[in-house]
Parts: structure tokens; C-alpha cells; sequence
């Protein structure tokens, strides 16, 4: 997205502004002797959670979060806002104001402006209010994302899935036409990667043994082959799940295969493929949209990408071994989102 230059519209909001700016650089220059600053929110990871990850060895010492930590700034406790929700306490971080300050109150709320039955998502909610009168856009806010202030100082300000980082034009759900009351100048920052949106079917687990799988379909063993996909023991297969989401019937497929040749059955990995929507072979949208199948690993445990063709939202799961009994006694596998 393009940058785009904000002017002030009150002396309450210059003053907060200035505030924001100097806690910014200031723990800028404090880290490194050019100004540059990643802020890395981990929705639900408290203290707690990581550093039991940690006493129980299922966190690298030297790679992802325990990396980050030695090399920049962490949190050893969090005083979070009421209500701790996902939508509100990042805005309140982005404005450094609480709820009752920066209007978004929860993950989804009622604006005064729209009709009883109709409700806004959080997080493309007014930061810093809207007036009621019309409605239209408000000429006093109340609070304003850190990006806003670092812009009009000529900084670049990247968003990966931020909330309020959107570009967007909030309108008022339930009007009809709606104006805009806070338009995308005011959510807009030099790059982005938009927050997206979850699509049925939600996180769901699987639990698979030996009962669930027998010998998979000619088919499904040649189309493997021809994928460079071959197994040294005979190649199983289960049904995983079956639903409809975003206009299209899915039913997906699991086939599990030995890849190491040692003459001992050890199967080690899973291949999740929907049968309604080009099966292994495809054929399938093009890359980057279009991934194919997901091959999962046991030495890795999660899988690629796993696009589901034909989605009216385009979107896909994303898969991961929770237990794997190589000779195949058990398997369990879990769709994490």
C-alpha cells in the first residue's frame, strides 16, 4: 500500500502523538545504532507457556522465540486490558490506550451507529471513535496507532496481520449505502499483510489407528509414483474428513507411506489430499495460490501449505503430527487452522 501523510486535528492528539514517537525511538536507539525496531505480538503466549516450553525441551534454545528474546526486548509479564481479547489489546498496544480510550471494546461489538442486529469485527473497527451524527468520520479521535505519528516523520511502518494496519474503509454494518467513518488514510502504513479471516472447518483434531486405514487404491499408489512420491511398504490409506466450506464439497484424503528404504515397515510420512478437487495429481491453481497436496513428515511434523481449491475465500489448512507409530499400530495427526 501506498504511504499516505496524516495531518493533526487537535492539540490532545498532537501531544499524544509526541508521547508515542519518543517510547518508540527511544527503545529504538537503545537496541541498535540504526533506528529499527520489529515489534512481534504472540497472541496467548504469556511468559508462563514459553518458558514451560522451554523446561520441557520442545523449544529450541537458539532458534524462533527463545532467539528473539537474547537479541532484542521481552516481556516477563504482561498487564493486559479488560476485556484481554485479541482485537482490543493489540489496538491498545498499537495506541498505548486502553479500551475505553480507543473504542475497540472486544473482538466483535455493537456500533451506536448501526441497526440492534448488527454487529463490527474488532479488528476493522474505528480506532479513536466515529461520529454518531450522520454517521461520519470524527474530527476529534481519541487515540491513534503508533504507525500514524512514525508516517508523518517520513518512516517506513510494515504490518504483518496487525490489526488496524488494514488500509481499510470502515463503514457502519447494517447501513445501506454506509458512509465511511474512518477512512483507509487513517489505517494505511507503507506495507502491509492483511489480518485475513478463518473459514470452516475451524481447528479440529484427528485420531487415527490401524482400523482406519487399509490398502489405498491403485489409483491413489500410481498417482504417488508418478508425483516422485514411492513407499517401501504398502501405501495406506484413511478417510480424514468430509465438508462443505466456501461454495465448494471437500473430502480429504490420507495416505501414509515408508520412505526409507531398510526392509523394516516404518511409515513416516502422511499425504493429505482432497479427492473432489484434483486428487495428487491435479490439476491444481497455479503458485503460489495452488499448493497440491500437503505432505507431512515425521522428522518435521508440519506440512506445507494446503490450499482448498475452488474456495470462495481462498484460504486452506495448515497440518501437523501430534504422534506417528511408525509400524502403524496408531497415528495421529491434528489440523491446527
Amino acid at each position: 500500500m501506498s504511504q499516505k501523510p496524516h495531518h493533526s486535528r487537535s492539540k490532545a492528539i498532537k501531544k499524544c502523538r509526541t508521547i508515542s514517537l519518543l517510547i518508540f525511538a527511544a527503545l529504538c536507539t537503545s537496541a541498535y545504532a540504526t533506528p529499527k525496531t520489529v515489534i512481534i505480538s504472540l497472541d496467548g503466549a504469556t511468559p508462563r507457556i514459553v518458558d514451560q516450553l522451554n523446561a520441557s525441551g520442545q523449544l529450541n534454545p537458539n532458534e524462533g522465540i527463545n532467539l528473539l528474546r537474547a537479541k532484542g526486548f521481552s516481556a516477563q509479564q504482561n498487564i493486559t486490558i479488560a476485556p484481554s481479547l485479541t482485537a482490543a489489546a493489540h489496538i491498545a498496544i498499537a495506541t498505548g490506550s486502553i479500551a475505553a480510550a480507543n473504542d475497540v471494546v472486544s473482538n466483535t461489538f455493537h456500533l451506536v451507529a448501526s441497526p440492534f442486529t448488527f454487529n463490527i469485527s474488532g479488528f476493522s473497527a474505528p480506532i479513536g471513535g466515529y461520529s454518531i451524527d450522520g454517521p461520519t468520520e470524527s474530527p476529534f479521535l481519541t487515540a491513534v496507532p503508533l504507525w500514524r505519528p512514525l508516517l508523518e516523520n517520513n518512516k517506513t511502518v510494515a504490518t504483518a496481520t496487525w490489526p488496524g494496519g488494514d488500509g481499510l474503509n470502515v463503514t457502519v454494518p447494517g447501513l445501506n449505502p454506509s458512509p465511511i467513518v474512518q477512512p483507509a488514510a487513517e489505517r494505511t502504513v507503507t506495507y502491509t499483510v492483511p489480518f485475513g479471516a478463518a473459514t470452516a472447518p475451524f481447528q479440529k483434531g484427528f485420531s487415527l489407528n490401524a482400523a482406519s486405514f487399509s490398502p489405498a487404491p491403485p489409483a491413489t499408489v500410481a498417482d504417488l509414483i508418478c508425483a516422485g512420491h514411492t513407499s517401501f511398504s504398502p501405501v495406506l490409506q484413511a478417510n480424514l474428513e468430509a465438508f462443505n466450506s466456501g461454495g465448494q464439497s471437500y473430502s480429504i484424503k490420507v495416505a501414509a507411506l515408508d520412505t526409507t528404504n531398510d526392509g523394516t515397515t516404518n511409515y513416516d510420512t502422511l499425504v493429505m489430499f482432497d479427492a473432489n478437487h484434483g486428487s495428487i495429481l491435479g490439476p491444481f491453481t497455479a503458485t503460489p495460490l495452488g499448493t497440491g497436496p500437503a505432505y507431512i513428515q515425521l522428522s518435521t511434523k508440519i506440512s506445507s501449505l494446503f490450499y482448498l481449491e475452488g474456495h470462495s475465500n481462498k484460504g486452506g489448512p495448515l497440518l501437523r503430527f501430534a504422534a506417528l507409530a511408525r509400524s502403524f499400530h496408531r497415528a495421529d495427526c491434528a489440523q491446527l487452522c
